[in-house]
């Protein structure tokens, strides 16, 4: 175990190897003390050594759970700014399409509103899994992090954007290209 320690958690491996002395000393006393080896004040001071051992050892246990709590709040933080950021894009998402929805509605022809359901509906079912769901998104797994997205998008962007406004003026409409997401978003 201790060959992987670092590769697992450094605070863990060393803490566990501590532990393990600690293990090996109190044995070591207790022989000692049954063959009689340790008595009168070499006693005492092999036990007081061991009583700091274990206060240390509990003193570093103690300073590891704030350190996690602090970490654990800082992520619970983070959390819940992604949430509240999440909840915005949440709402400017709705409007935008509850006003492009309505703008169909008052400028389309006759049959629009079913045509696209009935588009949309096509589109779900070529990608939806054998029991009728949708899959759930997942990143891939070379995106390390949001920068490496941003990247990948401003790189596939323009062909992305090239397609559709081609499928859009195909059919006769009009492509309104819109901006890659924010950092923030």
């Amino acid at each position: 175990e201790r060959e992987w320690s670092p590769l697992i958690d450094p605070f863990m491996g060393n803490f566990s190897h501590g532990l393990s002395w600690q293990i090996v000393m109190s044995v070591i006393y207790m022989l000692f003390l049954d063959s009689g080896v340790l008595n009168g004040p070499d006693a005492v001071w092999y036990s007081v050594g061991l009583l700091v051992f274990n206060v240390g050892l509990m003193g570093v246990l103690g300073q590891a759970a704030l350190a996690g709590i602090e970490k654990l709040k800082q992520f619970m933080a983070q959390l819940k700014v992604l949430n509240a950021q999440l909840v915005i894009d949440k709402q400017e998402d709705m409007e935008k399409f509850a006003a492009a929805w309505y703008k169909l509605i008052e400028t389309g022809g006759e049959g629009d509103e079913a045509g696209l359901l009935e588009a949309l509906r096509t589109l779900a079912q070529f990608s939806a899994l054998p029991n009728g769901k949708q899959p759930t998104p997942k990143q891939s797994s070379t995106l390390a992090n949001v920068d490496a997205l941003i990247e990948q998008a401003e790189e596939v962007a323009p062909r992305f954007h090239a397609f559709l406004r081609a499928l859009v003026k195909e059919r006769g409409g009009e492509y309104l290209q819109g901006p890659n997401k924010s950092r923030a978003r």
